[in-house]
């Protein structure tokens, strides 16, 4: 009996067990949830709170600008503010400096839009004060527009604390000496008065180096967000914001304390602007033109700042010379000083390339740092660079194998049907056709057959996300009727066995091609040779056993297989519009032996 008993209550503990824990969590969870619902409303209670205490701030700062910088002077201001449009498409904007001779002052970027040359397009300043349009003549940009993209891409700054087989270019931007003049006819053709608006007077010199952080400042503009195409030269309303200069900075913005202020002449904010805003006046609370808007700043890590030109740019375009000599004597100065914290990537990447082909037998290099090299020693290889510009982007190129074509055979011609003169016979020509878009520059490398090699490019490039342009070596060695195509990267290389004796030569075809980079056309290519640890062997057997390891490596699918072109055959008469397209000058660069080098 007394088992059975104890049976029972075991059973019945087991479960009075299982509800009061059920019990329990029922209770834990209803708080909980009694508790995010009270933080709920906190929080709800706080953002509400906090919305108001925005909302009040916003009204504070408002009423404190409108304190220092009055709705009146904005309003007669806006007076002399210019919508710029062509063919209804709205360009920018503009305001005027000197109402007698018609000139308003705008960015470089803006003018640079403008189709003066195209007589079938008219282009128009207006605004909703006169409702009249003024013809737009003549556009001058300033002199240093895109002086600094020059300076940079001379110097190309590579990061010293990047690794030395994979250097971290600078990646910089140009936004210095955005300014222009516009030339407009200000007379009315119907009354013959001027109808320009009023001069905006600009600030004395002295105090736009006086521009500090802090500052208070308006800018007058006319956001295409903010208007439709159809009816903005109907409208021509302009929109206002104030603020206050965030920084004075240079376009190379570091810590330096000593740096001249001139130097530091980029007007940083963060008013609401927008496309169309570019080439407004920045004023600050005397209705005096302190900057002009020219950018928003487009980066990952921006905290939607703008940016604008400090006011002298106009004295340099209005003075003769002005802008040449604040380029010579101001600005590049600066400008080489602060890049000149960094290395310059025409001396790096060939340590680069080397270092890379020396990787699998010294694994310590991938921890050599750019800035742990020593420079001052002779390098272990040779380096010769040849600066090159690309031709003009193209759908598509064809490389021509005249080494491959059979000679052309001169034969008499009649003279009735020619004067006696002698022609040529067309011949089948070897050619090879890339259908890809870009641009393209052929070079011929004349190499010792005797010493390793390495090929490469790299095109420093201002305004891009990585500081440089992606670029493709496509290559052949003279004699051979395949062309290997190379993949596009930041400085592409080909690697080129020794194979052959002392004081013979190899040619080797390379095609350089830039697919899609809107930037300068300048860009450098190399090579660098060294004398192999062991001697080539026979030329014909590694050429073979080369190119049947390439053949293999492509027939699994490996990750290093190359593509390659077969050159096709066709009629020079038939397949070519130009007459010398078969035999057009390629330049060829010699390259000397390591004994002619060291002479």
């Amino acid at each position: 009996m007394s088992g059975t008993s104890e049976s029972k209550s075991g059973a019945a503990g087991p479960g009075r067990h299982e509800k009061l824990l059920f019990g329990a969590a029922i209770f834990l969870l209803a708080g909980a949830l009694a508790l995010s619902e009270a933080a709920r409303l906190a929080e709800s209670g706080a953002q509400k709170e906090l919305a108001a205490e925005l909302d009040e701030t916003r009204k504070n700062a408002d009423a404190a600008l409108s304190a220092v910088i009055a709705p009146e002077t904005l309003s007669a201001a806006d007076k002399s503010v210019y919508m710029i449009v062509t063919d209804r498409t709205y360009i920018g904007t503009a305001f005027v400096i000197d109402r007698d001779r018609g000139v308003l002052a705008t960015a470089a970027h803006v003018a640079e839009a403008l189709p003066l040359e195209n007589e079938d397009h008219t282009i128009r300043a207006v605004n909703q004060h006169t409702g009249k349009q003024l013809r737009v003549r003549i556009a001058k940009k300033h002199a240093g527009y895109g002086a600094f993209t020059r300076v940079a891409e001379r110097y190309q700054p590579v990061d010293s604390e990047s690794p030395i087989i994979n250097p971290r270019a600078i990646a910089l931007a140009d936004y210095a000496n955005d300014a222009a003049l516009l030339i407009v006819d200000p007379i009315d053709a119907d009354t013959g008065e001027n109808i320009l608006g009023p001069n905006l007077p600009i600030a004395a010199e002295e105090e736009l180096y006086d521009l500090k952080a802090g500052d208070a400042i308006a800018v007058i503009g006319f956001p295409t967000d903010m208007l439709t195409a159809g009816v903005a030269d109907k409208s021509a309303a302009s929109r206002i914001e104030r603020g206050v200069i965030a920084a004075m900075v240079s376009p190379i913005d570091l810590v330096d304390q000593g740096a001249d202020v001139k130097g530091r002449n980029l007007i940083v904010h963060r008013m609401a602007t927008a496309p169309g805003s570019s080439g407004g006046p920045i004023i600050n609370a005397k209705g005096e033109v302190v900057g002009i808007n020219t950018h928003g700043i487009s980066s990952s890590y921006s905290n939607g700042d703008k940016m604008g030109q400090r006011a002298e740019v106009l004295y340099d375009l209005l003075a003769a010379l002005r802008e040449e000599i604040q380029i010579d004597e101001v600005y590049a100065p600066d400008w080489r000083r602060r890049l000149a914290r960094w290395k310059k990537a025409r001396e790096i990447v060939p340590y680069m390339h080397y270092y890379l082909s020396r990787l699998e037998k010294d694994s310590r290099l991938a921890d050599l740092k750019v800035g742990g090299v020593d420079y001052e020693t002779p390098p272990p290889f040779r380096a010769q660079i040849v600066d090159l510009k690309f031709d003009a982007a193209r759908e598509s190129y064809t490389v021509y194998a005249a080494d491959l074509a059979a000679p052309a055979i001169a034969q008499p011609v009649r003279a009735a049907s020619s004067g006696g003169a002698n022609r040529l016979v067309a011949q089948a020509t070897p050619l090879f056709r890339l259908p890809q878009a870009g641009e393209y520059r052929e070079m011929i490398f004349d190499l010792p057959a005797d010493e390793q090699h390495i090929l490469y490019a790299f095109d420093y490039a201002v305004n891009t996300v990585y500081g440089f342009c992606p670029i493709a070596i496509h290559y052949r060695e003279l004699g051979k009727a395949e062309l290997i195509l190379g993949r596009p990267s930041g400085s592409p290389s080909v690697k080129i066995e020794a194979t052959g004796a002392a004081g013979t030569r190899r040619r080797v075809q390379a095609l350089f091609h830039r697919p899609n980079c809107a930037t300068s056309s300048d860009f450098f290519a190399g090579v660098i040779s060294w004398k192999p640890e062991s001697p080539p062997g026979p030329a014909k057997t590694a050429a073979a056993v080369e190119a049947l390891l390439q053949r293999a490596s492509c027939a699994v699918g490996a990750e290093g297989c190359v593509r390659m072109l077969k050159a096709s055959f066709a009629s020079a008469a038939g397949a070519h519009t130009e007459a010398s397209a078969v035999d057009r000058f390629v330049p060829v660069v010699s390259i000397p032996a390591a004994d002619e080098a060291s002479r």
